[in-house]
Order: structure tokens, then C-alpha cells, then sequence
């Protein structure tokens, strides 16, 4: 019995490494986009409303009544900052190498700890401090080793920097999430937080004057590939492991995730980080991991 149940755990854990593969294929896909960052947005937002808002909206109705002006508000809160997430994600790998931009992006925590100490109260222990310290370390070596490459710096700092704008409006995202969750099922949260997400995508595209089509089919494509291989077998895989694995074991496996994009980004594009990417990688990863060994 104990041996099925240790194999029943490392097919979950397995599954989950996968999930963290598939999220670290969006940054490659994205690559090969021709269409602005704003409408490739646009693109996968489309996708999963149709897949996915159908049935959170359902479950929606049955729960709205316990619900908030204030959920709602949140809801679109969220729903803006995951659109400039996913947008900025997608810009910066126009500047910057795929190692950085997914490595600065994923530096979320250092965001989370002080938006927690402001929205939930929430102390940082000694250790936290330090973790964190660790982690804007590493992100600074990243950048400026950028900053001093060459010609290419200063476009390579521009990309660091939006990576790292990123990372806050990721934290924002998990932040009303958080509040969000407390009266909402994750169906009804994720249907209205996509909905919302799609349409501050289209406000922002008609303020900025940006055609929604005519951009080649391949951005279609590749807008579908990230919806099904990012978003429902890659982000709806970490809720689902939730339910049977240690949150603590999710959130370190996700630390792959820049180490999978490198790989796959040294194979498909012969890109080979700089060694301060290495480097400050390194540190980021080492301060996030014992951030949430403090935490857990």
C-alpha cells in the first residue's frame, strides 16, 4: 500500500515538472510572434474565455450571491494586471535574453512580501529579509551585467527592467487572487479574472490605436499553443496538484522554470546566457528558495 501510494506521489510530482516545462514554453512561442505584444495578448485571452470562462461563469451563478462588490473589484483588478503581465512577459524578450526575462519575472517574491505586508498584515521574519535581499541581489546582477554588454546593454537593461515591471504586476495578480479566493471557487475566480483580463486587452488596444487583425496566422497559432499548453496543461496544473502535493514542493518546482527556457532557448536559438545571467540566476533561485522554506 505505502509503495502505491510513494508511486501515485511521483507520477503528481512528474506531472507537475511538465506543467513547469509547459510554462516555460511561452517565452519560446513568443519568440516567434510577428504581432505586437498587446495583440498576441489579445489572441490567448480569446482562446481561453472560449475554453474556460464558459464554465466559471456557471459555477459563478451559483455562488454570486455570497459575493462582495468588493470580489467583483478585485476580479478586474486582477484581470488588469495579468493583461500587462502576459503582455510584458511577451515584450520583453524583443530586448533581453529568454534566461533573463523569465528568470526577473519569476523573482515575483520579492514583490509579494511587501504587498502582503500591506494588504494582509503580514510580518517578514529576519529570514525573510534576508531572502530577500538575496533575491534583489541577483536580479541587480543580472541587470547590470546587462547594462555593461556592449552595445547591446542599454536594450538588453530596457528588457531586464520591463521583465521586472513583470514580476511586480505577477504578484499584484497573485495578491488579489488571494483575496479573491477567500469567498470564490478557483472556476468562478479564473472565469471572471479571464473575461476581465480580455477585456482591459481590448481597451488598451483601442487607446493605443492598434489594429486587433491583419497580422500573420502564425500569432493565431501560437496564441492557441500557449492557452493549451501554458495555461491549461501548465498554470491549471499547479491548482490541481494543490488538492494532493505540498504547496511547498509546487512553489520550488516552478524554480525550473528558467532553467527549462534556457535549455530550450540554447537548442532552438543557439542563445547562450552571460555569465552574470548565470550568476545572478543563481542567487535569485538560492534567495527564493529560502524564502519559501522560511514560509513553509
Amino acid at each position: 500500500m505505502e509503495k502505491t501510494v510513494r508511486d501515485e506521489n511521483t507520477t503528481k510530482k512528474l506531472i507537475i515538472l511538465a506543467a513547469v516545462f509547459g510554462t516555460a514554453s511561452s517565452s519560446i512561442m513568443a519568440r516567434f510572434s510577428t504581432c505586437p505584444s498587446m495583440v498576441l495578448t489579445l489572441y490567448r485571452m480569446m482562446f481561453t474565455c472560449l475554453i474556460m470562462a464558459g464554465p466559471g461563469l456557471a459555477d459563478l451563478k451559483v455562488h454570486y450571491r455570497e459575493l462582495k462588490p468588493e470580489d467583483y473589484i478585485c476580479c478586474f483588478i486582477s484581470g488588469f494586471f495579468l493583461a500587462v503581465l502576459i503582455a510584458a512577459s511577451y515584450e520583453c524578450l524583443k530586448y533581453t535574453s529568454v534566461a533573463a526575462a523569465v528568470l526577473l519575472t519569476d523573482s515575483e517574491v520579492f514583490f509579494v512580501a511587501f504587498l502582503q505586508r500591506i494588504f494582509f498584515k503580514e510580518k517578514i521574519t529576519g529570514p525573510g529579509w534576508a531572502a530577500i535581499l538575496i533575491t534583489f541581489a541577483g536580479s541587480m546582477i543580472v541587470a547590470l551585467g546587462d547594462a555593461a554588454s556592449g552595445s547591446g546593454g542599454s536594450n538588453m537593461l530596457k528588457g531586464d527592467l520591463i521583465a521586472l515591471a513583470g514580476a511586480f504586476f505577477m504578484a499584484m495578480t497573485s495578491i488579489m487572487g488571494k483575496k479573491c479566493r477567500v469567498r470564490m471557487t478557483n472556476r468562478s475566480y479564473t472565469g471572471l479574472q479571464y473575461l476581465c483580463t480580455l477585456f482591459v486587452t481590448i481597451v488598451i488596444l483601442l487607446l493605443m490605436k492598434i489594429p486587433f487583425f491583419g497580422y500573420d496566422t502564425i500569432n493565431y497559432s501560437l496564441a492557441l499553443g500557449q492557452t493549451v499548453i501554458c495555461t491549461l496543461l501548465g498554470l491549471s496544473v499547479f491548482s490541481w496538484g494543490l488538492k494532493y502535493l505540498n504547496a511547498a514542493f509546487i512553489s520550488t518546482a516552478k524554480l525550473a522554470e528558467p532553467v527549462f527556457s534556457s535549455i530550450l532557448a540554447l537548442i532552438i536559438f543557439h542563445e547562450i546566457p552571460p555569465v552574470t545571467t548565470v550568476i545572478g540566476g543563481i542567487v535569485v533561485i538560492s534567495g527564493i528558495l529560502l524564502y519559501l522554506r522560511q514560509k513553509n
